[in-house]
């Protein structure tokens, strides 16, 4: 736990976690408000609720990389116009009708606060190499502690004031968690060497580019490693000597290649982050079909809270480690314990064999950041997390039809089996490929 200590030390680090926290809640809760809207506000069919839902899903996917202008443009700039939008998105949203109301989430959501990609950005900003992974894994678990409790509370107070006033005041609470980090303005670049010599960067200019700190290094960091996994292990993990690199430039950041980052190991994580929002997203879905099955409705709630809690347990333990796990081991132990789900015969038995492979859930997630960001220039950084945000997101999206038609076909069981082997299967694909040499990473 020493790590988390040193982490939490970092003023830039626990106010960064604080604020998103602030925002990420009512944001999670949204997202079932708005499906409870549709179905008892408005009276309309879980049909139509879903077809919000989804608009709203794919408007967030194409928003993340190009809302990540934090790399061109700074936090203030990036943030300001979805404290505008989505506050005014929200405070006129209640009161439209279905179809007014399915518009401007569609084009409001596009706006989205990137709650992924800024704390992450200045996490890996202000966080010294080596103790990165464990500010991730903060992260990882602050997400998920959000994820579990955010639609919780909400609905519990949309019962007792209604799905207007509710959306509204998380509407709110969003705008002040986002207005709080925009006013910081904390760093969410490097500077030049500071991943290198340990020492914690300054505060980003307003068009993104970093600028110098006075402030001395707290520790050294260990030196850039030939692999996206060996660069973040503790200090002095010898270099393979038999595996190639190619020289990082040392060129300002805003000279580097905006498709710098794209490469085949890149472009193998982020597919290895699809498969992880596929399995999760069938999990979550089938956790449904399968409890409805055995006649424990009730149960859906604190079996999926089972997963959740070992997702928070597995992020804080893989935080506190002193080496770094790859992420296709990770995503392949997700798959293998998802699979096994199959066997549950009552919903204890589903949340146990949940809560395990939670375990590698929030690992999962964290290592891929980890891996991304060593083979990304500084300079676009920013872009690569909102590239892994919509990976996620759209294999969440992808496994609602195909699980569900599965679930309507052959039966929950299959499903599960189906969920977790997409995880395992693409997870020794993209080992095969991580473990091809050529790979060059950044501080």
């Amino acid at each position: 736990m020493r790590s988390y200590r040193e982490v939490l030390a970092i003023r830039e680090v626990w106010t960064t976690i604080l604020l998103s926290a602030l925002t990420r809640l009512p944001i999670f809760g949204l997202t079932m408000l708005i499906t409870l809207h549709v179905v008892e506000t408005l009276g309309m069919s879980y049909r139509l609720a879903g077809a919000v839902t989804t608009f709203v899903t794919i408007s967030s996917m194409i928003s993340a990389p190009w809302r990540s202008m934090t790399d061109r443009r700074g936090l203030r700039r990036t943030m300001i116009p979805s404290i505008v939008v989505m506050t005014a998105v929200y405070a006129v949203a209640p009161w439209l009708g279905y179809y007014p109301l399915l518009v401007i989430l569609a084009l409001g959501y596009l706006w989205n606060y990137p709650i992924y990609t800024i704390p992450r950005q200045v996490l890996i900003a202000t966080v010294p190499l080596r103790k990165r992974r464990a500010a991730l894994s903060l992260d990882a678990v602050s997400i998920e502690i959000c994820y579990m409790f955010g639609p919780m509370v909400s609905i519990i107070i949309a019962s007792s004031v209604g799905t207007r006033a509710t959306m509204i005041g998380c509407a709110v609470l969003a705008a002040i968690g986002a207005t709080g980090l925009t006013v910081l303005d904390p760093p969410i670049a490097e500077t030049s060497g500071a991943a290198s010599e340990g020492q914690t960067p300054g505060s980003s200019s307003p068009d993104g580019n970093p600028s110098p700190d006075p402030r001395p290094a707290t520790e050294p960091v260990a030196p850039t490693q030939s692999s996206a996994t060996e660069a973040l292990a503790v200090e002095g993990t010898a270099r393979d000597p038999d595996a190639p690199t190619i020289d990082v430039p040392t060129a300002h950041p805003s000279t580097t290649s905006a498709l710098a980052w794209v490469n085949r190991f890149t472009v193998a994580i982020l597919i290895g982050c699809l498969a992880a929002g596929y399995t999760l997203g069938g999990i979550e879905l089938t956790t449904v079909g399968a409890m409805r099955e055995m006649g424990s409705t009730q149960a859906i709630g604190w079996v999926l809270a089972f997963s959740g809690l070992g997702s928070a347990l597995g992020g804080t333990i893989y935080g506190a480690l002193n080496r770094s796990v790859p992420m296709p081991v990770l995503l392949t132990l997700m798959g293998l314990t998802a699979t096994a789900t199959t066997l549950a015969t009552s919903p204890l038995q589903a949340g146990l064999i949940l809560l395990i492979g939670g375990l590698f859930v929030s690992p999962t997630l964290t290592a891929s950041i980890d891996q991304l960001t060593s083979l990304t220039p500084p300079s676009r950084r920013g872009s690569v997390i909102g590239w892994q945000g919509s990976f996620l997101n759209a294999g969440v999206a992808i496994s609602a039809p195909t699980i569900g038609a599965v679930i309507d076909g052959v039966g929950w069981h299959q499903a599960f089996i189906l969920s977790g082997a997409v995880a395992a299967v693409i997870g020794l694909a993209v080992g095969a490929v991580m473990r091809t040499r050529s790979r060059r990473s950044f501080p």
